[in-house]
């Protein structure tokens, strides 16, 4: 069974996620902009971008890609989880309508 889709805007989705997500999208956006503007300033401060600096960029954008890859692959494995729960709770509501039904 699927769900409906509804057009969202991104602000209302903003606004449905919770503070763990946001917090998450934040940090992930700023360890990224961090590592944009570090190779920034070492480029323009040396004219070249030493090994040091390339690390660190790399650094600061797997731990952004980590954390964003992280957050998602959970929020799906409970969202599937919610979904699993919700349609075994229907069967049971199921088996125990057609119970009372066979008992009248």
């Amino acid at each position: 069974m699927k769900k409906e889709m509804t057009n969202t805007t991104t602000h209302e989705k903003w606004k449905d996620l919770g503070f763990k997500d946001k917090a998450q999208y934040i940090m992930a956006l700023s360890f990224a902009a961090a590592s944009i503007i570090l190779a920034f300033l070492a480029f323009i401060l040396l004219m070249y971008i030493p090994t040091s600096v390339i690390t660190m960029s790399s650094l600061f954008a797997s731990f952004a890609m980590g954390i964003i890859a992280g957050g998602l692959y959970f929020k799906n494995q409970l969202m599937e989880l919610n979904i699993k729960t919700e349609e075994r709770l229907k069967e049971l509501d199921m088996e125990i309508e057609d119970r009372l039904k066979m008992k009248e």
